[in-house]
């Protein structure tokens, strides 16, 4: 598809040239991106809307976040992942995010499927973000916030993961899986990181380590 759009009313397409030359395509942006001299903030939402209609120039990912998307080799459009909108919430807030309860076991590989809503650590206030066909992002507070402190994402997934399912649901498939991780994760990280998890799971992953 061209950059190209052409609206009925001028101001959609003058907004769209706007967002060609300033987010490359895959770029997730906000309504609130934008301030132009003579339009009110409601024109910005209507001319947004307008250019959302044929689906294909952006795309509405939520109450004010939108995308300018990717298209694959057939001219399809490609969504970004919820991951990827969780992360450009917490850039427009200016805060860090992790995933937490069951986003982390997802990711960690711990289990097998993601509900909703999506779930994440902030060291910012908790908010919450309804996105398209149901699906929200929550950012949480926890009083500690050591989850930052990790060094390998991949072992503070696992941890986060663990923490979620508990000590009795750890059974043969998991321990596999954190080997798994374990493998992948370099001794500096390592020893690190055991020490920022609870003591549980730090145990299980010392013993789990010193076995291979």
């Amino acid at each position: 598809m061209s950059s190209s759009f052409s609206p009925s009313s001028p101001f959609p397409a003058l907004l769209f040239g706007l967002i060609v030359d300033r987010f490359p395509r895959g770029s997730i942006f906000f309504a609130d991106d934008f301030s132009l001299d003579g339009h009110r903030p409601e024109s910005v939402r209507w001319a947004l809307s307008e250019l959302c209609s044929d689906g294909v120039s952006i795309i509405r990912l939520g109450r004010g976040i939108f995308c300018y998307p990717r298209l694959d080799p057939h001219g399809k459009v490609v969504t970004p992942d919820d991951l990827a909108v969780a992360e450009a919430l917490a850039a427009r807030w200016r805060v860090r995010i992790a995933p937490c309860g069951e986003q982390a076991a997802y990711l960690s590989g711990l289990i097998a499927f993601q509900n909703y809503p999506l779930r994440f650590v902030s060291d910012g206030s908790e908010q919450v973000f309804n996105l398209q066909n149901g699906r929200r992002i929550e950012f949480l507070r926890r009083k500690s916030v050591k989850v930052f402190d990790f060094r390998s994402e991949r072992f503070r997934n696992l941890v986060e993961g663990l923490r979620f399912l508990g000590s009795p649901n750890v059974k043969e498939f998991e321990t596999g899986v954190v080997r798994e991780v374990l493998r992948e994760v370099p001794d500096s990280d390592f020893f690190h990181d055991v020490l920022l998890a609870p003591g549980w799971v730090r145990e299980l992953c010392l013993s789990l380590r010193e076995s291979e």
